[in-house]
């Protein structure tokens, strides 16, 4: 959890803490929705959500250009799915 001095948070902009910035950003949302399931729900759908895009279009493209520079790590289990 991106705990953060209260004596920073007023400072904080794009160049500080992303975890921080965005539990701020879900505490706002949840401040306007009434505390339930349904919100709880929400917000997990939505960082869920926004992970599984980021991933998809940047992390494992990433991950895939450095496996084709650097070579594989997983040697064993690479032969063993191949087997199968």
């Amino acid at each position: 959890m991106p705990y953060t001095k209260h004596s920073k948070r007023g400072k904080l902009n794009i160049g500080a803490d992303l975890a921080f910035m965005i539990a701020e950003l879900v505490d706002e949302y949840c401040a306007e929705k009434p505390f339930c399931y349904q919100t709880i729900a929400d917000v997990r759908a939505a960082l869920v959500g926004v992970l599984g895009e980021f991933d998809r279009r940047f992390a494992w493209p990433y991950e895939d250009r450095k496996l084709a520079e650097n070579g594989e790590v997983f040697v064993v289990l690479r032969e063993r799915v191949g087997r199968e």
